[in-house]
């Protein structure tokens, strides 16, 4: 009956519906009857309703029972296996670990028989050191190839054949992608370290350049800040050296080179051809580049996204146009000379900011075009001796006839 099933006094504490006791409002259900048929009615009634109270709480409390196990099982897993991730070294002391760690999960989980425990733990340490010892060859596949594949050697009894073959090959991969990664990371390196010798010697070039002008300057301890900087590399620390004291003996009074010039800007425009280096642009200050030009040209063989490569293929091309428009063999001397001029009045203009289209609007090139003056300019004195002489002769030879 029932009442057999209840606790042993009004004020014990129920121990709940899988103990089998009757629950606390089943008795009350039962000690509410007046009449002694009514009690024993209601006494198998209150057991059949304890009886599915009973079996529906084992159930739970088996499934929350199962539930603490994986967890408890995933828990331990992952921590073993997160531990020779970080730590490869440590693998014999996580496959030492994961069976210890099973058997005692394991233990706690009194609604397994002895049996079923037993089983279920050596699937269960099987599986673990087979991911731990899976987990720990690709970590070391990952930083060294040959200690991966040595422990692939060592602990291979862990892991089943079929994934052996897959780590020896992710092994080969990720060896080799890091020697890509190196090669790229020293490039990188490389181009990071070009990048910042530009920029410093930029800012000794424009050192050089007064703002407002655009012509040459002396700034104060140029030449100690110069020696001093370990950011510039010793060619380009020289030639800046070298390009300060020519310019400083020329009171910065240089004359751009048309050819210098228009060599550098077609080098620098076609893809075809080697680049410039800094060092060479530098080389040319004070003799052959003024300081205005020099920075102009420098300014160009910064990083150029494609519209500013286009914008500079254009000014090629109209220095290419203007070359063989003005300096036309036919033109001789002068036409080299009109050359200069045209060159000597477009790059200060463009260094100034103003816009190539602009500058080169309608018959431009007319405006530089040979002139008399240019072919005067450009007769040397002993051709004018030379022709003095002649003369002199022919007037002699009329007089003597």
């Amino acid at each position: 009956m029932a009442g057999d099933n209840a606790p042993t006094g009004p004020g014990d504490d129920y121990p709940g519906d899988s103990s089998g006791h009757l629950n606390p409002a089943l008795q009350q259900f039962v000690g509410a009857q007046d009449t002694p048929m009514g009690k024993a009615w209601a006494g198998v009634a209150a057991d059949r309703v304890q009886t599915y109270l009973t079996a529906r709480s084992n159930a739970l409390d088996a499934e929350n029972s199962a539930q603490a196990f994986q967890n408890n099982m995933t828990s331990t897993r992952d921590g073993l296996v997160n531990l020779v991730k970080s730590d490869p070294g440590a693998t014999d002391l996580a496959l030492d670990l994961a069976q210890h760690s099973v058997n005692g999960v394991t233990d706690q989980h009194g609604h397994l028989d002895p049996d079923a425990r037993s089983g279920a733990a050596n699937d269960l340490i099987q599986h673990f050191q087979s991911e731990i010892a899976h987990a720990a060859v690709q970590s070391l596949a990952e930083k060294d190839k040959d200690a991966a594949l040595q422990a692939l050697d060592r602990y291979g009894k862990y892991i089943p054949d079929d994934q052996q073959g897959g780590l020896r090959l992710y092994a080969q991969v990720q060896d080799e992608l890091r020697a890509q990664d190196g090669n790229a990371q020293q490039l990188q390196a490389m181009r990071d370290k070009a990048a910042a010798g530009y920029n410093s010697a930029t800012s000794y070039i424009n050192a050089m350049r007064d703002p407002t002008t655009g012509e040459f300057r002396s700034p104060p301890n140029y030449l100690q800040q110069l020696v001093a900087d370990p950011s510039l590399a010793t060619p380009t620390r020289l030639a800046l050296h070298s390009a300060f004291n020519m310019l400083t003996r020329n009171a910065g009074e240089v004359q751009s080179s048309a050819p210098v010039v228009h060599d550098f800007i077609q080098r620098i425009a076609d893809p075809n051809t080697p680049t410039p280096q800094q060092g060479e642009i530098i080389s040319h200050l004070g003799s052959g580049l003024s300081v205005g030009d020099g920075a102009f040209l420098n300014h160009l063989l910064g990083p150029a996204d494609p519209q500013r490569r286009a914008d500079i293929r254009q000014l090629a091309d109209t220095m290419q146009q203007a070359q063989e428009t003005l300096a036309h063999p036919a033109n001789g001397s002068a036409g080299q000379a009109a050359f200069q001029r045209f060159t000597s009045w477009l790059v200060p203009a463009l260094a100034r900011g103003l816009n190539l289209n602009e500058l080169t609007q309608g018959n431009y090139l007319q405006r530089f075009a040979p002139t008399v003056r240019d072919y005067k300019a450009t007769l040397a004195p002993s051709a004018v001796n030379d022709r003095a002489v002649g003369y002199g002769r022919r007037n002699l030879a009329r007089g003597a006839a």
